[in-house]
């Protein structure tokens, strides 16, 4: 699992996650849930909480842009962490801000397995479901621009993701309908998405259960051979 961990005003640095736990002393909420992750430097192991403390609203610190939890010891609320890193083990090195020189050194070996891309592009069922934890589904989106760069690529970008802005470009035998989603027209906000992969092609549609063959008027949605895209933290 890989992340992106916001540090607000558009800075923000990555890292592996190497736990996501709940703290037995919160109510079940999204304010309990918190992640174990590299400081800034990758020297040592912290802790960071899935969203910001002390207030009323859901403020993601944690976005997660790589889902693979292989090696991973899950308990089944899907909580869990790298097997050479128990919660117990994780909590008190976070606590005590000294990470052990073995942990450390098997928690850089991750960072050596794995090369973060700010450009993604969606070939496969994984990449599918990376987008949709990088970009939370683009749940409460809205397109902000969309511009033809040339007869092949079309640029789109969506605001109001969740701290976060997703830049999107699609490439080859391009087709889209976007008026159901301009404000003139209609609400212009997403609350699901989905993406397909279908005959060579890949969709992305304001809807979570619809097939290419039952595309029509009423649907926003992107058709390209090809569609690449980048998470901005806010």
């Amino acid at each position: 699992m890989y992340a992106i961990i916001r540090l607000g005003n558009g800075k923000f640095y990555t890292s592996p996650v190497f736990g996501y736990y709940k703290n037995p002393a919160q109510a079940d909420d999204y304010f309990s849930y918190y992640y174990i992750v590299f400081n800034r430097e990758n020297d040592r192991l912290i802790r960071c909480d899935e969203m910001e403390q002390d207030t009323k609203y859901l403020i993601p610190r944690v976005i997660i842009v790589d889902t693979d939890t292989t090696d991973w010891l899950l308990e089944e609320d899907g909580t869990g962490g790298v097997s050479f890193l128990p919660r117990e083990t994780a909590d008190a090195i976070t606590e005590s801000e000294n990470t052990p020189s073995d942990i450390l050194e098997k928690c850089l070996n991750i960072v050596q397995t794995f090369r973060y891309d700010e450009y993604a592009e969606i070939r496969n069922e994984k990449d599918i479901q990376n987008f949709y934890a990088a970009s939370f589904g683009l749940h409460d989106a809205c397109l902000e621009e969309e511009k033809l760069l040339d007869e092949q690529t079309l640029y789109v970008k969506f605001a109001g993701t969740w701290q976060r802005s997703v830049e999107i470009w699609f490439r080859g035998e391009i087709s889209y309908h976007t008026e159901p989603r301009k404000e003139q027209f209609a609400d212009p906000y997403w609350y699901t998405s989905s993406i397909i992969l279908s005959d060579g092609f890949v969709y992305l549609v304001d809807d979570d259960n619809v097939s290419p063959e039952e595309l029509n008027e009423n649907d926003c949605y992107f058709k390209a051979r090809k569609m690449t895209y980048r998470i901005l933290p806010h």
